[in-house]
């Protein structure tokens, strides 16, 4: 993505949450801008976080989608453009009453900065997932390309895991002593393991 011209957010705001949550306090503070009568205070919505998700979504597609080389990797899939302009896959499950992330999720390219910490942050919202359990969890509302190994690239830089993943410090075998290697008679150099406390008599 070094190529493409990047957002200044994708700098400035370290996880997707932050940049979520930077999204719809823009577009709450546009709206009431724009409608000094009717203006939206309090704890932030539901419906609000859902259109700001939409919003940061669009503009991947829009930034990535735009070069003919990565639309061509759309030829695998049945996409279509819903009432919002957000790039979704038809799946077979389009009549089914379920929300329309589940049924139809929306396409994410697999290298973007803003998609590697969305599956960060799910990733550690889910108490460390692993591969195929966060895939699974990913595609109840997206449908990223190379999921699979974006997903394995994305986890192999997960700090906790990767302290969880190694191997303990072995210490390495020492070196037997002479009377244990030694060519002897048989019986000539014995030895004993004790056990239990033992009594002196003096």
């Amino acid at each position: 993505m070094s190529r493409y011209n990047l957002g200044w957010y994708y700098y400035y705001l370290s996880s997707y949450d932050r940049m979520l949550r930077m999204a719809f306090w823009m577009k709450r503070f546009i709206f009431n801008c724009r409608n000094s009568t009717s203006r939206i205070t309090g704890e932030l919505s539901h419906q609000e976080i859902k259109q700001a998700e939409l919003k940061i979504a669009k503009m991947i597609q829009d930034e990535y989608f735009i070069h003919e080389v990565n639309r061509k990797k759309l030829n695998s899939f049945t996409s279509y453009k819903d009432g919002e302009g957000i790039l979704r896959v038809m799946t077979k499950i389009t009549n089914q009453k379920d929300s329309e992330d589940f049924k139809n999720p929306n396409i994410l390219p697999s290298h973007h900065q803003v998609v590697e910490r969305l599956i960060m942050t799910e990733h550690k919202e889910n108490s460390h997932a692993g591969l195929q359990m966060l895939l699974n969890i990913l595609r109840e509302h997206y449908c990223i390309l190379n999921a699979r190994k974006t997903v394995r690239s994305v986890l192999s830089k997960c700090v906790i895991c990767l302290r969880h993943a190694k191997r303990n410090v072995t210490t390495p075998s020492a070196s037997l002593p002479e009377n244990r290697i030694k060519d002897v008679a048989v019986f000539e150099i014995i030895g004993f393991d004790l056990a239990g406390p033992l009594y002196h008599c003096i």
